[in-house]
């Protein structure tokens, strides 16, 4: 990621991970922006061995997990659904109990899980979609059925690599992993001087995984003309990473007072030769054009619809290819990037990154994900 000109915290993005295959490209994220942490999500009331989900809103709500508060156990127990089947459950850091709403909560609909003192019979029926977390000699892989992600282990100063070093695509496939050990870096490329770097989980499965990665390096002085706007001194960048279970999107939310940037090479394994986004309106066709090559129009001057962009790039924006930051009137670029072959079945791979709670969004500016296509050798 990158982080530049207002050294505050702020951001958070998220990719979105499916794929496809091509051309010989090379789409390349570089990430810019700053952050926190994000909640699991919101949950009902409890009873003493049960808790109740109720729709009252008449829309459908999609699988995710939920937590709600729970007082500590004095001894095993285990949750059900409905069925009696065991489903999973976890104890999250905060004392919090978090649940898996399997398939989503229907239109009014109300969902009822149990809970259950002792040990269970049999493994829990969403065993096969919880998220697990693999050591490798150089890095952790944190995986659930649809998608997986690479972070290194604690790492020499003298390399310090960056909090993401692959992700894995829907047909296994790993992006990021052909061009090993990517590295963090400041602004103009060189490698950051990072005094100290840790992993540490915050949550460690089976239906959350949360890991930071926290860098700490020496931060140069931010001058503008004559005035300096941040002095020298210690400085830190903190990747928090989200995988849930049963969701297809790794969640990176940072946090940082340094101008800082890595990025993730996803050409190889994805080949993309086109991309989708959706904002304001673009500055000429070769920047975004709708599904008939019109130029894309304003947003009050058409229906709501996604700017196609072919790749590689070729037309020039003022300010670059930045995911926004929630931004309105984004031109050229939007709140989302969607890449993929367009010749490709329906089946196959697509990689997107989208912004995250516009609530965790402090003092961003220019910062977020930023998309560079090249042309493979």
């Amino acid at each position: 990621m990158c982080h530049n000109m207002h050294r505050e915290r702020s951001c958070m993005s998220a990719f979105r991970l499916l794929a496809r295959m091509s051309r010989p490209l090379a789409l390349v994220f570089v990430f810019c922006c700053l952050a926190g942490k994000a909640p699991v999500g919101q949950a009902s009331e409890l009873s003493s061995n049960q808790f109740v989900l109720v729709e009252r809103l008449g829309i459908h709500h999609p699988d995710q997990i939920v937590d709600l508060e729970r007082s500590s156990e004095a001894g095993a127990f285990h949750v059900t659904a409905n069925d009696s089947a065991v489903v999973h459950h976890q104890r999250l850091s905060d004392g919090r109990l978090a649940v898996r709403v399997q398939g989503g909560l229907q239109a009014n609909e109300t969902r009822r899980f149990h809970i259950v003192p002792g040990a269970p019979a049999s493994l829990p029926a969403d065993d096969a979609d919880s998220v697990r977390v693999i050591e490798a000699a150089e890095h952790y892989e944190i995986a659930n059925a649809l998608v997986a992600v690479r972070v290194p282990r604690a790492i020499l100063p003298a390399h310090p690599l960056a909090p993401i070093q692959a992700v894995q695509l829907r047909n296994k496939t790993w992006a990021g992993a052909e061009t090993g050990g990517s590295a963090i870096t400041d602004l103009a490329g060189k490698p950051l001087r990072v005094e100290e770097m840790h992993v540490a989980f915050l949550e460690r499965g089976p239906l959350v995984v949360i890991v930071e990665v926290a860098y700490h390096a020496p931060r140069p002085a931010l001058v503008y003309g004559t005035s300096a706007l941040v002095s020298a001194g210690a400085g830190f960048y903190r990747a928090t990473i989200t995988l849930q279970a049963g969701q297809p999107s790794i969640l990176i939310e940072e946090d940082t007072d340094m101008d800082v940037r890595w990025a993730l090479d996803a050409g190889a394994a994805l080949r993309p030769d086109q991309a989708r986004y959706q904002g304001h309106h673009a500055t000429s066709v070769e920047n975004g054009f709708e599904s008939d090559g019109r130029q894309y129009r304003a947003g009050h001057e058409r229906p709501n619809m996604d700017a196609f962009v072919n790749l590689p790039f070729k037309g020039s924006s003022p300010y670059g290819r930045f995911l926004t930051r929630w931004d309105p009137w984004s031109f050229d670029t939007g709140w989302y990037w969607q890449f993929y072959n367009k010749d490709a079945p329906a089946s196959a791979n697509l990689l997107a990154i989208f912004q995250g709670p516009a609530s965790r969004i402090l003092g961003a500016h220019f910062s977020g994900g930023d998309r560079r296509i090249k042309t493979a050798k």
